[in-house]
């Protein structure tokens, strides 16, 4: 695994219990999360597409539809997510889930930033009134409940949602206005949320993947443990030689010729 990665994992083990701690066993548990989270991205990306689609088909017949944003939902938001949709079947893309999901949270921000700036020329909500950037509380909140983000990925997720919402407010708004109605505030406040939904998702995937460590290992235990045991069966010959047969060809069924010791079998002539 690449080097910068390993550190971050230790970074984030210092969040974690002593038996929680994934820095020497990223990989496997890597390979675990997206074993739990393949599904849940492929849900979460038809279903930003049906969205989009949803409320482009409400811009259409609205009040105050805008005839702009609502090509730009159907000509690129759509198209765009239906490809996302599609990638997820490849075998490539399982391979690199972790940056699949971040490469659409990324392309899905830049799309909504765009959409605010339209959306802010035609209809009545606007960015000066803060009323236009709610798309992206919106989008905080649908990415870290939908998207399977732990700890690393959703800090950077959360990371592109308040530079592009800073960028939009201070570049398309009143600096005083932004300052005064804690609009950049509320960005913050959802990231926050969204971080606490991602450290107990990963806690789950953690104690999780732990259980299922230990549980693998000791299965390794017990298997060396019976390829190693003898059993000794005792009997007596004048009224039980038959029914400890048939035992010791069960028993043997199970743990192996090997580990079983009968004395008209095992002692030599």
């Amino acid at each position: 695994m690449v080097g910068w990665l390993q550190r971050a994992f230790k970074l984030v083990d210092l969040l974690f219990p002593a038996d929680l701690a994934l820095s020497n066993v990223s990989d496997g548990f890597r390979r675990h999360k997206i074993e739990l989270t393949a599904l849940q991205v492929k849900i979460s990306i038809w279903l930003a597409l049906f969205s989009y689609a949803f409320w482009g088909i409400w811009d259409v017949f609205g009040e105050d539809s805008g005839i702009n944003s609502t090509r730009y939902r159907f000509l690129v938001a759509c198209p765009v997510f239906a490809a996302f949709g599609i990638m997820t079947r490849l075998q490539f893309v399982k391979r690199y889930q972790e940056a699949f999901i971040l490469i659409f949270a990324f392309i899905g921000i830049v799309i909504l930033f765009f959409h605010t700036l339209i959306i802010d020329n035609e209809l009545p909500f606007k960015i000066s009134t803060g009323t236009a950037t709610i798309n992206f509380y919106l989008a905080i909140f649908f990415g870290y409940a939908l998207l399977p983000f732990l700890v690393l990925d959703g800090l950077l997720f959360g990371a592109m949602c308040l530079v592009a919402h800073a960028v939009i407010i201070l570049f398309y708004s009143d600096l005083q206005f932004v300052i005064a109605s804690f609009y950049i505030n509320h960005t913050a406040q959802a990231v926050s949320l969204g971080m606490f939904v991602a450290y107990w998702r990963e806690w789950f995937m953690r104690t999780e993947f732990h259980d299922k460590t230990i549980i693998s290992s000791n299965a390794k235990i017990n298997s060396l443990a019976l390829a190693n045991s003898k059993i000794v069966i005792s009997y007596r010959r004048t009224d039980s030689e038959g029914i400890a047969g048939r035992i010791r060809d069960r028993l043997a069924n199970f743990f192996g010729e090997k580990s079983i010791f009968m004395d008209v079998d095992s002692i030599p002539l």
